[in-house]
């Protein structure tokens, strides 16, 4: 069996030393690898009722090698199976693992990920070299460790570095790699839709931003009062954003939130507040959160943020926590709380 030595840097995709070219056909690879793989046709009927472009499927079965190819024969992306997962539905694999030697830029497929993707790992890590985008699925045994875990145990874990700990101390942390050319497009300016534009009109001030994110859910979500209406996917799509790039909030739309103006004369068309762990804005901002630890909760209200809220009689919570303090802010302000 040939011993093969990967190394995916800025220049490109290096196969024993040999340059693989950006938009190489199989046949080339076939040269390079001295090898014919074992070809599965474009399934087209597949393709058109899924919505995805039709790709062949070129196995190289002794070496562990996989890749989808579009059908003129041009390379899309190459993988390799580290080691075979226990559900895999109906994808084909290679017959045989892959024994050869991978890097990117030199170093170890783990070492060429940030920091933050350990630390926060799941199920995939991505990196990215030059052009040339990486994804690592993680083993099953690694994945199903992290996966007992909760979302706030995740999140913990992860600052303390144990997620990233059970990775590297795994014996086989990686299951597949996947790799392939990717030259980022340049992103148009991001729309105005989303810019915060600052009037002369009241606004509402708020010292405590969970109990802001109640409010806006309210009267943006609700009633909607507040434009735009904020949509994650469409903001991050946008500007280049991963959503899910982050354990809990988004910084961005953290951010965004805590930064919009509320007219003050909206006040009084709140009248009750419902706190749920599946309220929209919840999920704007944190897109994967589970409704399992405390990042929503309202900790503490000020005297002075109720006062406004002359119409605000009742706030039903259901998941979300209130604090006895804010309880009582609440109290005193004549409004009554509902668990």
């Amino acid at each position: 069996m040939q011993n093969i030595k990967i190394d995916v840097n800025k220049k490109g995709i290096f196969i024993n030393k040999i340059l693989l070219a950006n938009d190489a056909l199989i046949d080339e690879l076939n040269k390079i690898l001295n090898l014919v793989p074992r070809i599965v046709p474009p399934d087209y009927k597949a393709a058109k009722n899924g919505g995805y472009e039709p790709n062949a499927l070129a196995l190289y079965d002794e070496l562990g090698i996989w890749c989808f190819a579009e059908p003129s024969g041009r390379i899309k992306e190459i993988n390799l199976l580290i080691e075979r997962q226990k559900d895999t539905g109906k994808r084909l694999f290679p017959r045989e693992l892959f024994n050869g030697e991978i890097t990117f830029g030199g170093k170890a497929p783990l070492d060429a990920v940030k920091e933050k993707q350990l630390r926060d790992a799941y199920i995939y890590l991505d990196a990215r070299i030059g052009e040339y985008q990486i994804s690592l699925t993680l083993a099953d045994a690694v994945r199903e460790r992290i996966e007992k875990f909760s979302f706030a145990e995740r999140l913990a874990k992860s600052e303390t570095g144990e997620i990233e700990g059970i990775v590297r101390n795994a014996p086989v942390p990686i299951s597949e790699i996947c790799f392939y050319h990717d030259a980022k497009k340049s992103h148009a300016k991001p729309s105005d839709k989303y810019e915060i534009v600052r009037t002369n009109e009241p606004k509402l001030m708020f010292k405590n931003l969970n109990f802001k994110l109640a409010v806006m859910n309210e009267l943006m979500y609700e009633k909607a009062l507040l434009e735009p209406k904020f949509d994650v996917f469409e903001y991050c799509k946008e500007r280049g954003i991963d959503p899910y790039a982050d354990f809990g909030a988004l910084p961005q739309a953290k951010k965004w939130f805590k930064d919009y103006p509320v007219p003050a004369n909206l006040a009084e068309q709140v009248s009750e507040l419902y706190l749920d762990g599946g309220n929209e804005i919840y999920l704007q901002i944190a897109p994967d959160w589970d409704g399992e630890d405390e990042l929503f909760d309202i900790k503490n209200i000020d005297a002075a943020e109720l006062a406004p809220f002359k119409n605000l009689k009742k706030i039903e919570t259901t998941g979300i926590g209130i604090s006895k303090k804010a309880r009582k802010a609440c109290a005193d302000a004549g409004i009554e709380v509902v668990d």
